[in-house]
């Protein structure tokens, strides 16, 4: 069976989900190499072709040719793929405090110091820590929500 977790499903935890897709953040090119990494059973290869495919379509995940016979692709994330790893993080994150009290089943250890990685918001102007008080809201430029702005194709950011 192929196996590889859906976000929109939210078929795990919000750690497993995480990790998941810090897997595929590292590049994880090859559809196999994926499935084997995320170790979630009973996903019907078409069902994986459909949230592939969705993923495609969303900007997330770029499909490449990366050998012409027998025809095989690589899935690589896209800048709008990339931009999603500090909300994965952070859900993990949230996930090892509320769902598992004490950590959960993946530890973030950042490479540079070698200490156990938690995720906080800061202001990139200032670099302090912003909290739920700390900030305001304003009008923006956008006329759509988000959920408006993903089913119009009309009013989509490019990838």
């Amino acid at each position: 069976h192929w196996g590889i977790p859906d976000p929109a499903a939210a078929t795990g935890t919000p750690a497993e989900i995480a990790f998941a897709f810090k897997d595929a953040y590292r590049m994880l090119k090859r559809r196999i190499d994926l499935l084997l990494a995320l170790r979630i059973e009973k996903l019907d290869h078409l069902v994986l072709a459909a949230r592939l495919k969705s993923l495609v379509g969303h900007g997330v995940l770029e499909k490449r040719l990366y050998n012409q016979h027998p025809p095989r692709h690589e899935y690589a994330l896209t800048d709008k793929g990339r931009d999603l790893y500090g909300v994965l993080v952070t859900m993990a994150a949230w996930g090892d405090r509320h769902v598992y009290c004490t950590g959960g089943p993946v530890e973030f250890v950042h490479r540079a110091c070698g200490a156990p990685f938690e995720p906080r918001v800061v202001c990139e102007a200032c670099g302090e820590a912003v909290g739920p008080g700390d900030l305001e809201r304003s009008t923006g430029h956008a006329t759509t929500t988000v959920g408006e702005a993903l089913t119009s194709s009309a009013t989509l950011a490019p990838n």
